[in-house]
């Protein structure tokens, strides 16, 4: 017969994001995956922009690097959100809240890169405050957020805050209780 959008998502397979991490393994070291190799591309910008002339425009590559892992880190975050049953109410029952998490996520993520692109590229272009600018992104990106999240997922230690220092908006939205 048919099944309202409620009663599809009772058919979620956990009733939250943290129920499914500590229960699959592979899921979450999946997660983990994701979230060190994204900080991993992030710390190898400063290598694209070495010998950067003052006319030079900023690489390709980490341009296309970072949307590669974007796209495919959306589609792993709405995979695993789906398979929760709070995931699975705001993706099929609430379409603005989800789209609000997707567009918080790619911004979020976005605001990492080009923090740590600009960073680079006054330091390359000689920026007089460059020494400043890059003190800043290795405090705030690297020490205040990067770290924190990655050792808040990886020791399974509060997950809700690793999530959103990861900027995993779909899975933080779907780790709450409804």
């Amino acid at each position: 017969g048919i099944r309202s959008k409620s009663d599809q998502a009772d058919d979620a397979e956990y009733d939250s994001v943290v129920t499914l991490l500590n229960a699959e393994t592979g899921t979450f070291l999946m997660l983990l995956l994701f979230a060190w190799s994204f900080w991993a591309i992030v710390a190898t910008i400063p290598f694209w922009y070495v010998g950067l002339d003052a006319h030079g425009s900023m690489p390709w590559q980490p341009k296309l690097l970072f949307g590669i892992h974007l796209a495919a880190s959306l589609v792993f975050e709405l995979r695993l959100a789906r398979r929760t049953r709070r995931g699975s109410l705001i993706l099929k029952t609430n379409k603005a809240t989800a789209a609000l998490q997707i567009i918080l996520t790619c911004m979020g993520r976005y605001d990492v890169f080009s923090d740590v692109s600009f960073a680079m590229l006054s330091w390359e272009r000689g920026f007089s405050l460059s020494y400043g600018v890059v003190a800043c992104c290795i405090v705030g990106v690297g020490v205040l957020q990067a770290l924190p999240g990655l050792v808040c997922l990886t020791v399974r230690f509060r997950f809700p805050l690793g999530l959103k220092f990861n900027d995993y908006n779909t899975l933080l939205a779907a780790a709450g209780e409804p």
